[in-house]
């Protein structure tokens, strides 16, 4: 069966109260948990079947988009609280709606950050040591240089992103056990894996290591079916 699941973009979404026209489109614009409880009544007579939601950890400075990790422990206090995160989970299941979630297995901070000084690290949590990270000092910017192969394309910085080190068993641990947590805590029906191209394919075939299966999509960026599939 054909399944539609509208895709939000948390900040971007719906602003409660509604703020001034926002011009800095590279910082926060306002959207929150809170805008989206709102229109839930809209998204229900769209027919659509969910929701996947941007990923709603906490983020660096001006990671409005939720693609720049700063904490995966925390919700990020720009879109609302745990207790609204949870809510709004309920709301959509009492309206026979599913809740995906967006979740960053890649990386983590932003370009700037050399994941070889402990200092600067030590902001990213819980991945706070530079053992946690790849340190090849290489980077995927042009479009040729994700035809390089799987070596590049897993351990070079996507646009100078920290990379995980999923090779590092305390990152493959901790973080299979942070999708299993994050999953439970607020009820989410799957996840959403964005980069999933960027991580090992023996890394995503064990989510979840524990408990119950999680269903789960991934974002390959290629234009080519059989790569995909």
């Amino acid at each position: 069966p054909q399944v539609a699941m509208y895709q939000i973009l948390i900040d971007r979404f719906n602003a409660v109260p509604e703020p001034p026209h926002c011009d800095k489109l590279d910082d926060y614009c306002g959207g929150s948990l809170a805008g989206i409880r709102d229109k839930l009544g809209y998204l229900e007579s769209l027919g659509v079947d969910g929701v996947v939601l941007s990923p709603v950890v906490e983020q660096m400075p001006h990671g409005y988009h939720g693609y720049w990790t700063k904490d995966l422990t925390k919700v990020n206090p720009e879109y609302g609280t745990e207790d609204e995160l949870r809510e709004l989970v309920v709301l959509l299941h009492e309206r026979k709606m599913k809740a995906i979630i967006d979740v960053n297995l890649n990386h983590a901070g932003i370009p700037t950050i050399n994941v070889s000084d402990p200092v600067a690290v030590s902001v990213l949590k819980p991945f706070d040591k530079p053992e946690y990270y790849h340190p090849d000092n290489c980077s995927l910017i042009k479009n040729e240089d994700y035809d390089k192969g799987a070596h590049f394309l897993e351990r070079c910085k996507l646009y100078g992103l920290p990379d995980y080190n999923q090779e590092n068993p305390k990152v493959w641990q901790r973080l299979q056990r942070w999708i299993r947590e994050h999953v439970d805590m607020y009820g989410f029906d799957g996840i959403r894996v964005d980069a999933a191209r960027h991580i090992s394919k023996s890394f995503l075939e064990h989510i979840p290591e524990t408990g119950p299966p999680i269903p789960a999509f991934f974002e390959v960026v290629n234009g080519q079916l059989s790569y995909i599939a």
